[in-house]
């Protein structure tokens, strides 16, 4: 037999292993390169099988499969480029800082280091399902994550700036200093254990 599988939830990933361990600056290289090719994909947008056959020549076809699969249940043959790069990003080899700044970049897409309620919602949803499915984890109840961006704004009203938005200096400042948190990023860049499916 010899695959491997995640003790989390017995979910097959040995084809997407080869997608944990980057660095940001290698994740943000790929990034770039589709956005030399298209700039009006620069900020939200979705990934195609072509956009990731593009930038990941060193993963083979069988693994872009795998990601496409993964990622897009429903077949509609494109996937999240928030859920992707934001998984990369916080299963990078980088430290928390650095995991934090370039995920909030994701969604900062006029580039002005403030961000509102709305878009931490969709980064928090986005880049925890994204880790969930290439780690086989169960996805965080999305009423969680709305409380703890709640939490957020409601904790630093004060630093707002006139549009509600908070800096990313303050985010990444609230983020670190929640211990809970912090520690389940920093554990996301070690990897997870297998098993030989023939032991099982």
């Amino acid at each position: 037999m010899g695959g491997k599988y995640s003790k989390v939830a017995n979910a097959y990933y040995m084809d997407l292993k080869d997608l944990e361990g980057r660095s940001i600056n290698e994740v943000n290289h790929k990034m770039n390169l589709l956005y030399k090719e298209d700039e009006t994909k620069i900020g939200i947008y979705f990934l195609t099988k072509r956009d990731l056959l593009y930038i990941f020549t060193d993963l083979s076809s069988v693994q872009i499969h795998e990601i496409i699969m993964l990622f897009d249940p429903l077949q509609t043959d494109h996937i999240s480029s928030i859920d992707f790069f934001g998984a990369l990003i916080l299963l990078s080899s980088n430290n928390n800082d650095e995991k934090i700044t370039n995920c909030f970049k994701l969604i900062d897409t006029n580039h002005d280091s403030y961000i509102g309620y709305y878009d931490v919602n969709i980064l928090l949803s986005c880049i925890t399902r994204g880790v969930a499915l290439l780690r086989g984890y169960q996805q965080l109840p999305y009423i969680m994550i709305e409380r703890y961006a709640i939490d957020l704004f409601k904790n630093n009203k004060h630093l707002l700036n006139s549009n509600g938005e908070i800096r990313l200096i303050d985010f990444k400042s609230y983020i670190l200093s929640d211990a809970v948190v912090s520690q389940y990023i920093s554990a996301l860049g070690m990897p997870v254990a297998d098993v030989d499916a023939g032991n099982i």
